[in-house]
């Protein structure tokens, strides 16, 4: 049996969190006898969750081409699954559909290199920008840093008092 307990205090044992645990003959046994649950091999569950971000992001692409809406159905998948996860947890106060989802956003995170790379590529072969364009960009990047620095600085004050 591994255990992750840190140094005996005043004869007690505690956790790496601080955390008084009692350790018996008896417990210990118990523990060490329990049959390991077998579990889904972690590339069925990366394979099966990353095909439900595929398949929802099909399936919007698709309903914004018919319904002709030019907003990116990335973004709008995007902001559907967040506030299903706020959703689900909020009603169910567990965290079953970030588990589910959570090995195939990781594979997708591995491998996100491989989707931006083509666009990168091209990248030479575009126009280049012209002054007012360079200058429009520089005006919402610099309007977004006050507005996260202005934001941040309320909530921190907020917060504080």
């Amino acid at each position: 049996v591994k255990c992750n307990f840190a140094p005996v205090r005043n004869g007690k044992f505690f956790s790496a969190h601080d955390e008084y645990v009692e350790a018996t003959s008896s417990s210990i046994k118990a523990s060490a006898a329990a049959p390991a649950s077998p579990a889904k091999p972690v590339i069925v569950k990366s394979v099966a969750s990353a095909s439900a971000f595929i398949v929802m992001d099909v399936a919007l692409r698709r309903l914004f081409a018919r319904a002709n809406i030019s907003f990116p159905s990335s973004l709008a998948g995007c902001g559907i699954l967040f506030a299903l996860l706020g959703l689900v947890n909020k009603l169910t106060g567990s965290d079953q559909m970030k588990d589910a989802l959570g090995p195939g956003a990781a594979l997708l995170a591995k491998w996100s290199a491989v989707f931006f790379v083509p666009s990168l590529v091209l990248l030479p072969l575009a126009e280049p920008l012209s002054a007012v364009e360079v200058l429009k960009v520089g005006t919402v990047v610099l309007a977004g840093f006050m507005g996260t620095l202005l934001t941040t600085a309320w909530s921190v004050s907020t917060v504080r008092n």
